[in-house]
Parts: C-alpha cells; sequence; structure tokens
C-alpha cells in the first residue's frame, strides 16, 4: 500500500501564512501608493503696502490683466489671471470681475486698457517667485498685486502674497516604504492666494447705529438714541 506524506516544513501555521499574505499585498502595492491631493496649501501673512477703502469700490468693474511672469513662468500668467478672477468673482466684493487678454508692459498701459474696457479698477499682478515640480519636493507661489484707479491711475492697493506646499514624509514599515503625499501644484496654491486676496480686498461691516446699553445714574438703564444723538433714560412710571 502507498502512503501519501506530507513533509513537516512544508505545513506552516495559519497565523504566519497571513502574515506572508499580507505582507505580500502591501509590498505590492506600497510601490505605487500615493495620495495626490491631501497635503495643505500655506499661505503666508500678506505684506500690505497700500491699502484703499474696499467700501468704496463695491459697484465698480474691476479688469484683471495676464500677470507679469519670469520667462520661465510665462506659459502660465493667463492661469493664474484666471484663478484670481474666479475667486474674486466668487467672493462678490466687486460688482463685476472681466478678463483683459492683453500683457502690458507698464502701469500706464494697464491703465490705458483699463479704461477702454471701460473699467473702474484694473490689476496687474507679477509673478515673483515660481517653483511648480512634480510635488516630490517643495512647491512655492510669490505674487505681487497691485489694483489701481482706471481713471486716475492712482494706486489703490499694492500687497505681496506667498504660499507653500510641502510633500508629506515617507513612511518606513521595515520591509517596505510608502512614499509621503505629493505637494500641491502651482493651481492649488494660486487659488489659495486669490481666496486669501478677496478676504483682503473685503470691506468691514458697517459701524453700527446704536451704541449698547450701559447703566445710568441710579441703576436706570440707558439707550443711546441713534436718530437724534441723545441718551434716552427709562422713566420711574410718572
Amino acid at each position: 500500500m502507498n502512503h501519501l506524506s506530507r513533509s513537516p516544513h512544508l505545513l506552516l501555521p495559519a497565523p504566519i501564512l497571513l502574515l506572508l499574505l499580507v505582507a505580500g499585498m502591501a509590498t505590492g502595492c506600497a510601490s505605487t501608493f500615493r495620495t495626490e491631493a491631501a497635503r495643505p496649501v500655506d499661505c503666508a501673512s500678506v505684506n500690505i503696502f497700500a491699502r484703499a477703502e474696499s467700501r468704496c469700490f463695491g459697484f465698480a468693474t474691476i479688469g484683471i490683466l495676464p500677470f507679469k511672469t519670469p520667462f520661465y513662468a510665462d506659459p502660465v500668467a493667463r492661469d493664474l489671471a484666471a484663478i484670481y478672477q474666479q475667486e474674486l468673482m466668487a467672493s462678490g466684493v466687486f460688482r463685476q470681475v472681466i478678463m483683459i487678454p492683453h500683457k502690458v508692459a507698464d502701469e500706464s498701459e494697464a491703465v490705458w486698457w483699463g479704461r477702454h474696457e471701460q473699467c473702474s479698477l484694473i490689476m496687474l499682478a507679477e509673478v515673483v517667485y515660481l517653483l511648480d515640480g512634480s510635488g516630490v519636493l517643495s512647491n512655492r507661489l510669490d505674487i505681487n498685486v497691485k489694483i489701481l484707479d482706471a481713471r486716475s491711475g492712482q494706486l489703490l492697493w499694492n500687497f505681496l502674497q506667498s504660499a507653500g506646499s510641502h510633500p508629506g514624509e515617507d513612511i518606513d514599515l521595515g520591509w517596505t516604504t510608502i512614499s509621503g503625499k505629493h505637494a500641491k501644484g502651482r493651481r492649488d496654491l494660486a487659488r489659495g492666494l486669490a481666496q486669501q486676496a478677496a478676504r483682503l480686498l473685503v470691506p468691514p461691516p458697517p459701524p453700527t447705529q446704536y451704541a449698547t446699553l450701559r447703566p445710568a445714574v441710579g441703576g436706570v438703564a440707558a439707550a443711546a438714541d441713534g436718530k437724534h444723538g441723545r441718551d434716552v433714560t427709562a422713566s420711574s412710571g410718572k
């Protein structure tokens, strides 16, 4: 009679088999495992050089020109301007936000185009620095924004913005390494800066008409009469 024999070294405990199976699956997936859009955009504080009263321009039409860029970033000039247009329109800070698809050399030419397109304001922005890679290394975008009065040519706003994004750290599992998450690219950086600019341009709320209640002499409450500018004190019932 023939007997089937099994070699003892081929029999592995179930927990070890499960561990080897999980390790094999992780090794196969980890080499390509990346989450592309999970890293934050870090916007630095705005450096403000000139700031007008935003409340005076709520009904204005602002024209945005293609951004001035270093030679290596010229292809993205219109794309960055379009992102600012979208975010300013969404904020509602101006009545109308339009694109003026003409590159200009200086502020006087920008003002000329603003008048030609019947704009009250004109935005002339410049990319000071752009580092936009694959996301394996850090990315950064610096933009200097100027907003001019299209009628007088006066500089109303001027501020410098900076945003960056950094890749996540690699995760070492011992038998393999899971790559960190990618840093955000220029479009996400520009959108973060455009939203920051919109918040900066939103006018503060108007001062309240009425003063808060305050205690009066003798413990009787007094309130400011906003209509006549005098104190009205509650009577004692007479």
